[in-house]
């Protein structure tokens, strides 16, 4: 693998989203597993073995989502390729309301041409095409956040 293949594998999600694997995880979990399930149930934890642990409110749910546990990792696999959950644990406690609906990622402004002209000069004092191809990216990226409207 290249150098700038492993930047771009590193960097290139936050290029589309700078949120972590686990903040997209709960973003997108109610349209995962869909919105009756989704009110039963939220994920808790995701352990370093790949094992979610989903907190469920009610014992009833907790069996019902035992016999949909198959159906549930092949819609979490779909839906987060990036996240290679392996298995799920249910455990039973009070929903924290941490699902909520994710808010649409921010739409940036196209980059102006002084921020490209910038950022070929920051990034053309790298030898390596493909890192300063990423580089590139990240830093035209960075300008134009710069510049995207507050989301308070």
């Amino acid at each position: 693998m290249s150098v700038g293949a492993l930047v771009l594998s590193v960097a290139g999600p936050m290029l589309e989203n700078p949120r972590s694997r686990a903040g997209r995880l709960m973003q997108r979990w109610r349209e995962a597993v869909g919105p009756e399930v989704a009110r039963h149930c939220e994920p808790d934890r995701l352990g370093r073995e790949g094992v979610l642990t989903i907190r469920v409110d009610s014992p009833v749910w907790t069996h019902q989502l035992l016999h949909m546990k198959r159906e549930i990792l092949e819609r979490l696999a779909r839906f987060f390729p990036e996240v290679a959950i392996r298995d799920l644990r249910f455990r039973h406690g009070e929903l924290r309301g941490a699902v909520a609906p994710a808010p649409p990622p921010p739409v940036l402004p196209p980059n102006l041409p002084e921020e490209r002209i910038r950022a070929a000069s920051l990034a053309g004092v790298v030898q390596d095409p493909g890192v300063r191809t990423a580089l590139t990216r990240l830093l035209l990226a960075a300008l134009a956040r710069c510049r995207a409207p507050s989301r308070h």
